[in-house]
């Protein structure tokens, strides 16, 4: 089990890392293990996919202190959490090991640019409850996309299901695009900085 989940963080590294270097967006799913699967999740994951959002599970975003330090570096330099895995910060009295995995996820999740969140569950009233309220208030404070799916064990169409997933990908269009553009200033400011640097230096000489 631990070579299986150190070969998921490692191949979830990569991903992100890619994610990073490309300015593109992923998807991070918050869900039970049984939500992988096509036939509970209506396919869900796939149709994203062939969008061409990769799709993360909670299990393979690495949890390799030294590697999580630089998206919660704030928290622990201001003593919120000891370590990066921590949420007691924002669910002191947890009770359940998946819900707690979904907490820290969402937290991931709103420190990660790259990342949007699907939150699957197939029961609105079920062990996940307690932690609709406190997933949104994480996401929707750090403004990271987000869409949930509480009630996908229902009987609902499966066009209507595509239909959601159409709406979040074209929100997640645009999110993207948002970063390249950031990016890109940001690499225009970088370029105008060495110019000037450049320029001084020969000054000097």
């Amino acid at each position: 089990m631990e070579l299986f989940d150190a070969e998921m963080q490692e191949k979830g590294r990569s991903i992100l890392e890619s994610l990073e270097e490309d300015n593109r967006i992923g998807i991070l799913l918050l869900g039970r293990p049984y939500h992988s699967d096509p036939g509970l999740n209506h396919s869900v994951l796939e149709e994203f996919q062939v969008l061409g959002y990769p799709v993360l599970s909670m299990r393979s975003i690495p949890k390799d202190e030294a590697w999580l330090q630089r998206f919660f570096q704030e928290d622990l330099r201001s003593g919120r959490v000891e370590y990066a895995l921590e949420v007691t910060d924002v669910w002191p009295e947890n009770f359940s090991s998946n819900s707690v995995q979904k907490v820290w996820a969402a937290k991931f999740a709103a420190r990660h640019p790259n990342i949007a969140v699907l939150d699957l569950s197939s029961f609105k009233c079920g062990h996940d409850a307690p932690t609709y309220g406190l997933i949104d208030s994480i996401i929707s404070t750090a403004g990271t996309p987000y869409s949930a799916l509480h009630d996908i064990d229902a009987n609902k169409p499966g066009g209507s299901i595509k239909i959601r997933v159409k709406t979040y990908a074209h929100s997640l269009s645009l999110h993207e695009e948002r970063l390249q553009d950031l990016a890109a200033k940001k690499a225009e400011l970088q370029y105008l900085l060495d110019q000037k640097r450049t320029e001084l230096l020969k000054k000097t000489i």
